[in-house]
């Protein structure tokens, strides 16, 4: 069975294959760029050897005036959406506190859901 690890790993790099900066530790977020996160685990298939993680993926924007940011969340869905990546939705607007301080930084918080085996 894949692990979280390698499983996170490999979205990660589906990403970057778009041309889109992805990354998995918050003190690598360095906008416009996509943050991934594990939101849930659902093992009900676990007994089959598969399990859904559901991840959230932050579209990151540099610091700035709101309408910049709205133009850096369009410009990364206008990527990774053609690539196949499907949201569950359009996403919230949120504030990511980074952690070497600072302001916070302007993110649209998207959820995707893949399986691993």
């Amino acid at each position: 069975m894949t692990t979280l690890a390698e499983a996170a790993t490999e979205l990660r790099d589906a990403l970057r294959l778009t041309g889109v900066r992805a990354v998995l530790e918050p003190d690598h977020i360095n906008p416009p760029c996509v943050f991934l996160k594990i939101k849930h685990l659902e093992d009900r298939h676990l007994a089959a050897g598969v399990m859904t993680v559901e991840w959230y993926l932050y579209l990151c924007a540099p610091v700035g005036k709101l309408i910049d940011a709205y133009r850096h969340f369009d410009d990364l869905r206008a990527v990774i959406l053609p690539a196949g990546f499907r949201t569950n939705g359009l996403g919230e607007a949120v504030e990511l506190e980074l952690p070497g301080g600072g302001k916070p930084v302007p993110a649209l918080q998207c959820t995707i859901r893949t399986k691993i085996d």
